[in-house]
């Protein structure tokens, strides 16, 4: 596999921040929660920033562990929420047809 160039990194960037300012995250709040310096998100290219922000795409209720400030407890909530809703995805979309 080639590496990405840093455009392409970039893209994939910004693409995935994209998601979950839709999500109504902003910018500041994502670099908060995430513990980056302020205008990352806009401006670092890195695979690393790369890496967790897919990591966030598959896992979004990370996100929400994070902002309360990465609690064990709270970890284990939003896991049981997430899987929760998971679970019963499929219901509500044979609900729907």
């Amino acid at each position: 596999m080639k590496p990405l160039t840093i455009q392409q990194r970039k893209k994939q960037i910004d693409k995935m921040v994209a998601l979950f300012i839709k999500c109504g995250f902003s910018y500041g709040e994502l670099e908060r929660c995430l513990e980056l310096k302020h205008g990352s998100l806009k401006t670092d290219t890195s695979y690393e920033l790369l890496a967790l922000l897919k990591i966030l795409v598959n896992f979004p209720w990370m996100l929400r562990v994070a902002e309360k400030g990465y609690d064990t407890i709270e970890a284990k909530k939003a896991l049981c929420h997430a899987a929760i809703d998971i679970m019963f995805q499929p219901s509500k979309e044979r609900i729907k047809k």
